[in-house]
């Protein structure tokens, strides 16, 4: 068995990523479909949970490339012409 810290950072993001997006998409399910129930009063049928689940998957790639990405804050800060701080600084 190979140990965590022999893999290369490439493939240690790209693993991180895609964990991220499969959470992302479990949860997007997960509510949309308490959604529905909820204020539709009715469970979703088989075509329509495979549908919803199309729908989330860019929803969730979106939020962990791009919300997620380290310099998304910085540069809607400086677009909006607020001044940046880096948190750690």
């Amino acid at each position: 068995m190979r140990c965590v810290k022999h893999i290369p950072m490439k493939q240690k993001t790209a693993t991180r990523i895609l964990e991220f997006v499969l959470f992302g998409i479990v949860t997007g399910v997960i509510e949309s479909t308490l959604s529905i129930y909820i204020f539709g009063e009715r469970l979703l049928s088989v075509n329509e949970l495979a549908l919803l689940v199309l729908i989330v998957i860019p929803f969730a790639a979106l939020e962990e490339l791009v919300v997620d990405h380290p310099s998304f804050w910085k540069k809607i800060f400086t677009f909006c012409g607020v001044p940046w701080k880096t948190p750690n600084a």
